[in-house]
């Protein structure tokens, strides 16, 4: 479970699933401090890494070998029709 906060600071929101803690944050365009991720941004991690994790998960146990790879997510908050796009890259992670 993810615990959000608010904070004294608006748009300032520490979270945490107890064990590992990060910050949440408005961007200077928006007037604030761009101190942590953008909300969207997490949306994209999130995607991202289950993905990126699933993908090794599943070649292991298929006994696939796959060399260090991208997994690449973009929400597109523009186009309300598709939301996200995302990019697979196998080879070498840059």
């Amino acid at each position: 479970m993810i615990i959000s906060k608010s904070t004294v600071t608006p748009f300032l929101t520490p979270f945490s699933n107890s064990q590992h803690a990060a910050i949440a944050d408005a961007p200077p365009e928006k007037g604030r401090k761009g101190a942590g991720f953008r909300p969207h941004e997490l949306l994209e991690a999130s995607f991202a890494c289950c993905m990126n994790i699933w993908l090794r998960i599943y070649a292991d146990e298929h006994k696939i070998e796959l060399p260090p790879f991208d997994v690449r997510v973009s929400v597109n908050r523009k186009n309300r029709e598709r939301l996200a796009s995302d990019t697979l890259s196998l080879g070498s992670a840059t």
